[in-house]
This record gives structure tokens, sequence and C-alpha cells, in this order.
């Protein structure tokens, strides 16, 4: 992995970092976000550190070189978060049904018994 790659990497790692701090102070994200993210950026920090791991791991998994090893373990984190969301967007909507047919019935009951 070129020098280049490796400082680009350190320094969006951190800026994410820095980012996701600033965002759980003014407490804007949840448990699950800011576990996630921090997964996502300890990772890719630490693929930048040291790069003798990513080029194992490209040797074993025989992808043709280290900076496609990291573009295939980006594209994970975030194939498993749009996943996670899709989850969580499921459950509010069930959620939000649920609620609407309660106020419903609950409207009805009161239009019928004044």
């Amino acid at each position: 992995m070129s020098a280049i790659m490796r400082i680009l990497l350190v320094f969006v790692s951190v800026i994410a970092f820095v980012y996701m701090i600033r965002k759980i102070r003014k407490s804007q994200l949840q448990a699950l976000d800011i576990l996630f993210w921090a997964l996502f950026s300890i990772t890719i920090l630490l693929m930048s550190i040291f790069p003798d791991i990513v080029i194992k791991c490209t040797g074993y998994l025989q992808v043709q070189s280290p900076v496609n090893f990291v573009y295939l373990v980006i594209i994970f984190f975030l194939i498993l978060r749009v996943f996670l969301l899709n989850v969580r967007i499921c459950r509010l909507e069930l959620q939000l049904n649920e609620y609407i047919e309660k106020t419903s019935v609950n409207d009805k009951i009161r239009k019928e018994n004044p």
C-alpha cells in the first residue's frame, strides 16, 4: 500500500472519529450508531498503521492488491450498515402501523361512545 494511501486513510479515520465525538457530545447519535462508526474508524486506522496485516490478508484471500482489500473491507462495512438501517426501518414501520391501528380503534370507540 502506498504512503499516500496510508496517510489518506489515517487522515480520514481521524476526521471521522473527531466528527463522531462531536456528535456524541451533542447527543445526536444512538449507541449502536456510535459503536458501528467507532469500529469502522478504528478498522481503517489499523489498516493504515499496520499495512502488513492488510498485505497478509490480501495474500490469504487472493485479492489482487492491498488497496483492493481496503476497498473490500470498506464496502463490507457499508453493506452491513445498510442492512442494519434496513432492519431498523422495518421495525419502525411495524411500530408505526401498530400505533396507527391502535389510534384508529380508539378514535372509533370514542365516536361510538360520546
